[in-house]
């Protein structure tokens, strides 16, 4: 069996061009991110103020069924906190990258790149159910 190389990525010459980019996608993520954190905050004070109305107006549209308002509250929180999963995974990830490319730390940025592994596999997660039911529709 051959020895792997275990060398960091800083281990070679710098390259100004790929810290360039790592740094310029950590922008943007984070800008999506901080985007992303500031329309859940309006959602979260939007509910605070007329959830209530809001959720006995998505329950008339619905079909008569009991509970459905429990649901529809429930099925809120699940969503607003599975988003805000999501977006913390984005946030630490761009900053996690961004501190390793300028610390140059490999480390932080093997963290960062795991924050990205877990937000990819969220999403997929959540997609294969939104899938899952868009099927179920289609057969009905």
């Amino acid at each position: 069996m051959t020895e792997q190389d275990t060398q960091s990525i800083f281990s070679t010459e710098p390259d100004p061009e790929l810290d360039h980019q790592l740094l310029a996608i950590c922008r943007r993520v984070r800008l999506i991110a901080v985007i992303g954190f500031g329309w859940g905050a309006a959602v979260a004070v939007m509910m605070l103020l007329n959830g209530a109305a809001i959720l006995r107006a998505f329950e008339s549209v619905l079909p008569p069924a009991s509970g459905i308002y429990n649901f529809l509250v429930a099925e809120f929180f699940i969503l607003f906190f599975f988003i805000a999963a999501v977006l913390y995974f984005l946030y630490h990830a761009a900053n996690h990258i961004r501190a390793g490319v300028i610390q140059r730390n490999a480390k932080l940025i093997a963290e960062g790149f795991s924050h990205f592994r877990r937000f990819f596999i969220t999403m997929a997660v959540f997609s294969g159910l939104i899938l899952f039911a868009n099927i179920l529709k289609l057969f009905q």
